[in-house]
């Protein structure tokens, strides 16, 4: 139920942002994987798992969704970066604060929730005013990062919360 809450609010910062974002781009505006980039920078630390899914990895995982609207996002879904510290000493998850508070400066920040325990930030980066490139939920006190990288069309993720 949580999680189903998590996604509504995240379905209407998704809507607000999508009304006022443009689809300009400038020499400022991160390209999509930045993040992804920046999480592989801790690739083969000790008590550091950093895993990417990709092509027929991403593939077989797709095979078990029934189909739902959540099956529709996930076919717009090319990769998925996987970053946890959790595990990891306080210097460890200082440095990946610092990394990707440096790169998502230059996301938009689409929500922030608290619920009680852990502090959860959805960034994302726009395609288009309908369509995301890259989501990246991070969740700070545990050093976890999830991004994901393709299109994934905003009408897709509505479609998931009128689902039940």
């Amino acid at each position: 139920m949580k999680t189903r809450h998590i996604f509504a609010a995240m379905l209407c910062a998704l809507t607000i942002s999508s009304c006022s974002c443009s689809a300009k781009r400038n020499a400022e505006t991160p390209a999509a994987g930045e993040a992804a980039q920046a999480m592989k920078s801790f690739k083969g630390q000790k008590d550091i798992v950093c895993l990417e899914l990709s092509g027929p990895t991403l593939g077989i995982g797709k095979l078990f969704l029934k189909e739902t609207p959540a099956k529709e996002v996930s076919r717009g879904i090319r990769k998925i970066n996987i970053l946890s510290a959790e595990e990891g000493n306080d210097a460890q998850k200082s440095a990946i604060t610092e990394r990707m508070d440096s790169v998502l400066k230059n996301y938009e920040l689409l929500l922030s929730a608290n619920d009680g325990e852990d502090a959860v930030e959805i960034y994302s980066l726009s395609k288009d005013s309908d369509t995301l490139r890259e989501l990246v939920i991070y969740v700070r006190d545990e050093a976890t990062v999830v991004a994901l990288n393709g299109s994934i069309a905003l009408n897709d993720l509505s479609a998931i919360m009128e689902e039940d």
